[in-house]
């Protein structure tokens, strides 16, 4: 396939709808384009390793992730990981969460 098409946004929505997968091979300025990485996430939150390290930093979009599955805070910033609040949601109904998380963050969570 022409890669210029990978860059052209409505195919790569309409591709993500049919296979979420399809995000991997999304150009550059796509994988920073928020829509296209959250369609991506709904299907699959796993899409999320192949957003853009400013998407891995924002606060929605990974909030969006963790309630698709608790542990899409694996693919998060570590700015966002060391978010307690964040934290909290992903253990809340997945323990393994915790295993992705800081040990100070985990440390936190126990005493609460």
């Amino acid at each position: 396939m022409d890669k210029s098409l990978y860059d052209n946004k409505d195919i790569v929505m309409r591709l993500i709808e049919i296979k979420p997968d399809y995000v991997q091979y999304a150009s550059e300025r796509l994988r920073d384009d928020k829509e296209i990485v959250l369609l991506a996430v709904k299907r699959n939150y796993g899409r999320l390793s192949y957003a853009s390290p400013r998407l891995k930093d924002d606060e929605e979009l990974i909030r969006e992730a963790i309630k698709v599955n608790e542990a899409a805070i694996a693919y998060a910033s570590e700015r966002l990981k060391n978010n307690l609040e964040l934290a909290r949601l992903a253990v809340e109904n997945n323990k393994h969460a915790l295993n992705v998380l800081p040990h100070k963050v985990v440390n936190q969570l126990k005493k609460q």
